[in-house]
Protein backbone atom coordinates (compact mmCIF):
# COMPACT_ATOMS: atom_id res chain seq x y z
CA UNK A 1 0.00 0.00 0.00
CA UNK A 2 3.05 2.41 0.73
CA UNK A 3 3.91 3.74 -2.44
CA UNK A 4 7.31 5.72 -2.76
CA UNK A 5 8.75 5.54 0.26
CA UNK A 6 10.94 8.33 -0.06
CA UNK A 7 8.25 10.86 -0.55
CA UNK A 8 7.31 10.22 2.66
CA UNK A 9 9.86 12.94 3.98
CA UNK A 10 7.93 15.66 2.62
CA UNK A 11 6.46 18.32 4.16
CA UNK A 12 3.46 18.87 2.31
CA UNK A 13 2.79 15.32 1.50
CA UNK A 14 2.37 12.17 3.86
CA UNK A 15 1.06 8.68 3.61
CA UNK A 16 -2.08 7.51 1.52
CA UNK A 17 -4.18 5.24 3.56
CA UNK A 18 -6.49 4.33 0.56
CA UNK A 19 -7.24 0.98 -0.76
CA UNK A 20 -5.51 0.62 -4.01
CA UNK A 21 -8.59 0.76 -6.51
CA UNK A 22 -8.84 4.12 -4.77
CA UNK A 23 -5.36 5.70 -5.04
CA UNK A 24 -4.82 5.59 -8.91
CA UNK A 25 -8.20 7.38 -8.84
CA UNK A 26 -7.02 10.03 -5.85
CA UNK A 27 -3.87 10.37 -7.92
CA UNK A 28 -4.97 11.48 -11.52
CA UNK A 29 -8.27 13.15 -10.11
CA UNK A 30 -8.78 16.91 -10.66
CA UNK A 31 -7.96 18.87 -7.48
CA UNK A 32 -10.64 20.83 -6.32
CA UNK A 33 -10.96 23.50 -4.03
CA UNK A 34 -7.99 23.60 -1.56
CA UNK A 35 -9.93 24.94 1.01
CA UNK A 36 -12.07 21.79 2.31
CA UNK A 37 -10.11 18.84 3.43
CA UNK A 38 -11.35 15.59 3.93
CA UNK A 39 -10.67 12.00 4.65
CA UNK A 40 -12.04 9.17 2.09
CA UNK A 41 -13.56 6.20 3.47
CA UNK A 42 -14.88 3.45 1.65
CA UNK A 43 -19.09 3.34 1.02
CA UNK A 44 -21.09 1.21 2.93
CA UNK A 45 -24.14 1.28 1.21
CA UNK A 46 -25.36 0.03 -2.89
CA UNK A 47 -21.23 0.22 -3.76
CA UNK A 48 -21.36 3.49 -3.48
CA UNK A 49 -18.49 6.13 -2.22
CA UNK A 50 -19.07 8.52 0.84
CA UNK A 51 -16.71 11.12 1.87
CA UNK A 52 -17.56 12.49 5.32
CA UNK A 53 -16.23 15.36 6.07
CA UNK A 54 -14.71 14.88 10.41
CA UNK A 55 -11.97 16.96 10.50
CA UNK A 56 -12.89 20.68 12.26
CA UNK A 57 -12.88 23.15 9.64
CA UNK A 58 -12.50 26.25 12.41
CA UNK A 59 -10.42 26.11 15.17
CA UNK A 60 -11.40 29.45 17.30
CA UNK A 61 -8.43 30.86 19.33
CA UNK A 62 -8.05 31.42 22.91
CA UNK A 63 -10.01 34.19 23.84
CA UNK A 64 -8.35 37.73 25.62
CA UNK A 65 -8.80 37.20 29.25
CA UNK A 66 -9.59 40.99 30.38
CA UNK A 67 -7.10 42.10 32.98
CA UNK A 68 -7.83 40.93 36.82
CA UNK A 69 -9.29 44.09 39.23
CA UNK A 70 -6.63 44.46 42.50
CA UNK A 71 -9.27 42.45 44.72
CA UNK A 72 -9.82 39.91 41.83
CA UNK A 73 -5.76 39.06 41.83
CA UNK A 74 -6.07 39.33 45.92
CA UNK A 75 -9.17 36.79 45.90
CA UNK A 76 -8.24 34.84 42.86
CA UNK A 77 -8.22 31.40 44.76
CA UNK A 78 -11.80 32.07 46.20
CA UNK A 79 -12.96 33.55 42.65
CA UNK A 80 -12.07 30.19 40.86
CA UNK A 81 -14.16 27.21 40.38
CA UNK A 82 -12.21 23.62 40.89
CA UNK A 83 -14.43 22.60 38.18
CA UNK A 84 -13.91 25.10 35.53
CA UNK A 85 -10.76 23.84 34.59
CA UNK A 86 -11.43 19.99 33.37
CA UNK A 87 -14.69 21.35 31.44
CA UNK A 88 -14.43 21.51 27.58
CA UNK A 89 -16.45 24.07 26.27
CA UNK A 90 -18.54 22.81 23.05
CA UNK A 91 -20.77 25.33 21.57
CA UNK A 92 -21.51 24.24 18.27
CA UNK A 93 -20.99 21.05 16.13
CA UNK A 94 -21.45 21.34 12.46
CA UNK A 95 -21.33 17.44 10.84
CA UNK A 96 -21.21 17.85 6.96
CA UNK A 97 -23.44 16.18 5.05
CA UNK A 98 -22.46 13.25 3.12
CA UNK A 99 -21.47 13.61 -0.51
CA UNK A 100 -22.62 10.86 -3.24
CA UNK A 101 -19.90 10.33 -5.22
CA UNK A 102 -19.56 7.59 -8.71
CA UNK A 103 -18.22 4.84 -8.14
CA UNK A 104 -13.96 4.94 -9.79
CA UNK A 105 -13.33 2.64 -12.67
CA UNK A 106 -10.87 -0.31 -11.84
CA UNK A 107 -7.70 -0.29 -12.49
CA UNK A 108 -4.65 -2.60 -12.40
CA UNK A 109 -3.76 -3.16 -8.27
CA UNK A 110 -0.86 -1.85 -8.90
CA UNK A 111 -0.11 0.97 -6.15
CA UNK A 112 0.21 4.27 -6.82
CA UNK A 113 1.19 7.11 -4.65
CA UNK A 114 -1.38 10.07 -4.19
CA UNK A 115 -0.44 12.67 -1.67
CA UNK A 116 -2.97 13.91 1.04
CA UNK A 117 -4.98 16.60 0.97
CA UNK A 118 -3.60 19.92 2.99
CA UNK A 119 -5.77 21.00 5.94
CA UNK A 120 -5.52 24.86 5.46
CA UNK A 121 -7.88 26.84 7.83
CA UNK A 122 -10.18 29.77 6.78
CA UNK A 123 -8.63 32.91 7.23
CA UNK A 124 -12.23 35.08 7.53
CA UNK A 125 -13.64 34.04 10.40
CA UNK A 126 -15.97 36.13 12.26
CA UNK A 127 -16.94 35.09 15.90
CA UNK A 128 -19.39 36.79 17.56
CA UNK A 129 -19.62 35.88 21.61
CA UNK A 130 -23.01 35.41 23.02
CA UNK A 131 -23.22 34.77 26.94
CA UNK A 132 -25.52 31.61 27.57
CA UNK A 133 -25.87 29.96 30.68
CA UNK A 134 -22.04 30.40 31.52
CA UNK A 135 -20.98 29.47 28.17
CA UNK A 136 -19.69 31.23 25.01
CA UNK A 137 -21.51 30.44 21.45
CA UNK A 138 -19.22 30.97 19.00
CA UNK A 139 -19.97 31.02 15.44
CA UNK A 140 -18.19 30.93 12.47
CA UNK A 141 -19.44 33.06 9.23
CA UNK A 142 -17.26 31.78 6.05
CA UNK A 143 -17.45 33.00 2.41
CA UNK A 144 -17.95 29.65 1.35
CA UNK A 145 -21.26 29.43 3.08
CA UNK A 146 -22.06 25.56 0.44
CA UNK A 147 -19.30 23.71 2.66
CA UNK A 148 -20.50 23.71 6.60
CA UNK A 149 -17.82 22.37 8.68
CA UNK A 150 -17.24 21.39 12.42
CA UNK A 151 -16.68 24.34 14.83
CA UNK A 152 -15.42 22.84 18.37
CA UNK A 153 -14.28 25.42 21.35
CA UNK A 154 -11.47 23.48 23.33
CA UNK A 155 -10.74 26.24 25.20
CA UNK A 156 -11.73 26.51 29.23
CA UNK A 157 -14.32 28.99 29.51
CA UNK A 158 -12.54 31.81 31.78
CA UNK A 159 -14.05 32.96 34.91
CA UNK A 160 -15.78 36.11 35.56
CA UNK A 161 -14.36 37.96 38.23
CA UNK A 162 -16.20 40.65 40.64
CA UNK A 163 -15.28 44.43 40.19
CA UNK A 164 -13.67 46.57 42.52
CA UNK A 165 -17.03 48.10 43.37
CA UNK A 166 -18.88 44.75 43.77
CA UNK A 167 -16.75 43.40 46.23
CA UNK A 168 -17.23 46.90 47.84
CA UNK A 169 -20.76 46.52 48.28
CA UNK A 170 -20.27 42.84 49.32
CA UNK A 171 -17.87 43.50 51.74
CA UNK A 172 -20.52 46.20 53.74
CA UNK A 173 -23.55 43.91 53.37
CA UNK A 174 -21.33 41.82 55.03
CA UNK A 175 -20.65 44.26 57.90
CA UNK A 176 -24.26 45.34 57.98
CA UNK A 177 -25.67 41.46 58.31
CA UNK A 178 -22.91 40.82 61.36
CA UNK A 179 -23.96 43.59 63.21
CA UNK A 180 -27.43 42.76 63.12
CA UNK A 181 -26.27 39.27 64.03
CA UNK A 182 -24.79 40.50 66.92
CA UNK A 183 -26.71 43.37 68.33
CA UNK A 184 -30.46 41.23 67.55
CA UNK A 185 -30.24 39.58 70.55
CA UNK A 186 -29.24 42.48 72.70
CA UNK A 187 -31.92 44.63 71.52
CA UNK A 188 -34.65 41.68 71.56
CA UNK A 189 -33.78 41.24 75.44
CA UNK A 190 -33.43 44.77 76.34
CA UNK A 191 -36.72 45.58 75.03
CA UNK A 192 -38.23 42.45 76.75
CA UNK A 193 -36.55 43.60 79.50
CA UNK A 194 -37.92 47.33 79.52
CA UNK A 195 -41.43 45.78 79.39
CA UNK A 196 -41.30 43.27 82.38
CA UNK A 197 -39.95 46.61 84.26
CA UNK A 198 -43.42 48.45 82.68
CA UNK A 199 -45.23 45.92 84.41
CA UNK A 200 -43.64 45.80 87.86
CA UNK A 201 -44.05 49.37 88.07
CA UNK A 202 -47.91 49.11 87.04
CA UNK A 203 -48.19 46.25 89.34
CA UNK A 204 -46.64 48.33 91.87
CA UNK A 205 -49.35 51.21 91.08
CA UNK A 206 -52.40 49.21 91.48
CA UNK A 207 -50.64 47.75 95.09
CA UNK A 208 -50.79 51.29 96.53
CA UNK A 209 -54.18 51.72 94.84
CA UNK A 210 -55.03 48.58 97.27
CA UNK A 211 -53.58 49.58 99.70
CA UNK A 212 -55.55 52.87 100.48
CA UNK A 213 -58.59 51.15 99.52
CA UNK A 214 -57.94 48.90 102.44
CA UNK A 215 -57.78 51.84 104.79
CA UNK A 216 -60.80 53.61 103.61
CA UNK A 217 -62.72 50.56 104.03
CA UNK A 218 -61.42 49.96 107.47
CA UNK A 219 -62.38 53.45 109.02
CA UNK A 220 -65.58 52.74 106.86
CA UNK A 221 -65.92 49.64 108.90
CA UNK A 222 -65.18 51.09 112.24
CA UNK A 223 -67.82 53.85 111.45
CA UNK A 224 -70.35 51.35 110.18
CA UNK A 225 -69.22 48.77 113.68
CA UNK A 226 -70.16 52.30 115.88
CA UNK A 227 -73.49 52.37 114.10
CA UNK A 228 -74.47 49.25 114.38
CA UNK A 229 -73.85 49.31 118.19
CA UNK A 230 -76.13 51.98 117.74
CA UNK A 231 -78.99 50.14 116.18
CA UNK A 232 -78.45 47.29 118.40
CA UNK A 233 -79.01 49.10 121.37
CA UNK A 234 -81.88 51.08 120.08
CA UNK A 235 -83.27 47.55 118.76
CA UNK A 236 -83.09 46.40 122.46
CA UNK A 237 -85.02 49.37 123.55
CA UNK A 238 -87.91 48.90 121.60
CA UNK A 239 -87.76 45.27 121.72
CA UNK A 240 -87.61 45.77 125.75
CA UNK A 241 -90.62 47.85 125.51
CA UNK A 242 -88.70 50.34 127.35
CA UNK A 243 -90.89 53.68 128.12
CA UNK A 244 -89.14 56.34 130.70
CA UNK A 245 -92.42 58.06 130.68
CA UNK A 246 -94.18 55.82 132.39
CA UNK A 247 -90.96 56.83 134.87
CA UNK A 248 -92.47 60.15 135.75
CA UNK A 249 -95.56 58.93 137.75
CA UNK A 250 -93.62 57.23 140.10
CA UNK A 251 -91.32 59.65 141.11
CA UNK A 252 -93.84 62.26 141.87
CA UNK A 253 -95.27 59.79 143.76
CA UNK A 254 -91.99 59.43 146.04
CA UNK A 255 -91.26 63.25 146.23
CA UNK A 256 -91.25 64.84 149.76
CA UNK A 257 -92.59 68.68 150.61
CA UNK A 258 -90.56 71.14 149.99
CA UNK A 259 -87.77 69.23 147.90
CA UNK A 260 -88.09 69.38 143.72
CA UNK A 261 -85.83 68.84 141.06
CA UNK A 262 -84.09 70.15 138.57
CA UNK A 263 -82.37 67.94 136.27
CA UNK A 264 -82.47 63.95 135.10
CA UNK A 265 -80.31 62.05 133.74
CA UNK A 266 -80.71 58.14 132.39
CA UNK A 267 -79.00 54.97 131.30
CA UNK A 268 -79.63 52.30 129.27
CA UNK A 269 -79.33 49.92 132.38
CA UNK A 270 -81.70 51.88 133.90
CA UNK A 271 -80.13 54.45 135.93
CA UNK A 272 -81.30 57.48 137.35
CA UNK A 273 -78.99 60.40 138.37
CA UNK A 274 -81.24 63.49 139.95
CA UNK A 275 -80.32 66.66 140.78
CA UNK A 276 -82.23 69.10 142.68
CA UNK A 277 -83.24 71.60 145.62
CA UNK A 278 -84.97 71.60 149.12
CA UNK A 279 -85.92 74.17 151.51
CA UNK A 280 -83.36 72.73 154.41
CA UNK A 281 -81.36 70.11 155.23
CA UNK A 282 -84.58 68.15 157.03
CA UNK A 283 -86.79 68.12 153.77
CA UNK A 284 -83.37 66.98 151.76
CA UNK A 285 -82.99 64.24 154.91
CA UNK A 286 -87.14 63.33 154.61
CA UNK A 287 -86.70 62.44 150.77
CA UNK A 288 -83.87 60.44 151.09
CA UNK A 289 -86.10 58.18 153.65
CA UNK A 290 -88.81 58.36 150.79
CA UNK A 291 -86.61 56.99 148.15
CA UNK A 292 -84.97 54.59 150.54
CA UNK A 293 -88.15 52.94 151.77
CA UNK A 294 -89.61 52.69 148.53
CA UNK A 295 -89.59 48.99 146.78
CA UNK A 296 -89.22 50.71 143.19
CA UNK A 297 -86.18 52.28 143.14
CA UNK A 298 -82.66 50.71 144.10
CA UNK A 299 -79.23 51.82 145.56
CA UNK A 300 -80.67 55.03 145.92
CA UNK A 301 -77.15 57.55 146.98
CA UNK A 302 -76.50 60.59 147.95
CA UNK A 303 -73.99 61.97 145.27
CA UNK A 304 -73.81 65.68 145.39
CA UNK A 305 -74.78 68.33 148.73
CA UNK A 306 -74.45 72.01 148.40
CA UNK A 307 -75.45 74.84 150.65
CA UNK A 308 -76.87 78.26 148.81
CA UNK A 309 -77.55 81.34 150.31
CA UNK A 310 -80.99 82.45 150.67
CA UNK A 311 -81.60 86.30 149.75
CA UNK A 312 -85.45 85.86 150.45
CA UNK A 313 -87.57 83.60 153.00
CA UNK A 314 -88.60 80.36 151.93
CA UNK A 315 -85.75 80.13 149.18
CA UNK A 316 -84.32 76.90 148.90
CA UNK A 317 -81.08 76.67 150.55
CA UNK A 318 -79.54 73.32 149.87
CA UNK A 319 -78.90 71.51 146.79
CA UNK A 320 -78.24 68.03 146.06
CA UNK A 321 -78.03 64.96 143.58
CA UNK A 322 -79.24 61.52 143.88
CA UNK A 323 -78.51 58.61 141.87
CA UNK A 324 -80.86 55.12 141.87
CA UNK A 325 -81.50 52.26 139.64
CA UNK A 326 -85.04 51.92 138.62
CA UNK A 327 -86.07 48.19 137.16
CA UNK A 328 -86.98 47.82 133.74
CA UNK A 329 -90.48 45.96 135.24
CA UNK A 330 -91.38 49.74 136.00
CA UNK A 331 -91.08 50.97 132.85
CA UNK A 332 -90.87 48.08 129.96
CA UNK A 333 -94.53 47.38 129.71
CA UNK A 334 -97.00 50.70 130.04
CA UNK A 335 -100.07 48.02 131.68
CA UNK A 336 -97.55 47.46 135.08
CA UNK A 337 -96.81 51.22 135.00
CA UNK A 338 -100.35 51.81 136.50
CA UNK A 339 -99.58 48.99 138.87
CA UNK A 340 -96.66 50.44 140.09
CA UNK A 341 -97.14 54.20 140.52
CA UNK A 342 -98.32 53.67 143.71
CA UNK A 343 -95.38 53.12 146.89
CA UNK A 344 -96.02 50.14 148.85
Amino acid sequence: MFDHPKNNNDKDEGINFLPGELQQARHHSPKKDPVSPGLHMPAKDDGKKIIANTQPSHVVGKPKTPKPSFFGRLFKKKLKSPKESSVVAVNEVKIQPPKTTPAAPTHSPVSTYSPPAKIIPSTKVVQVKKEIGGFNEVKSANKNTDEPGLVVNLLPSSPKGFTDTQIIWSYFFIFIISLLVVFSPYIYFESKNKRYNEDINLLKEKLILIDKKITEFESEIKDYGSLSQQFNNLNNVFKNHVYWSQFFPTLENHTAGNVYFTGLSVTDLGGVDLGGKALNLRSMAEELVVLNSSPIYQDVKLTNLTFEKTEQPGDPGVSFSISFIVPHSVIEKVGNADNNTQPQ
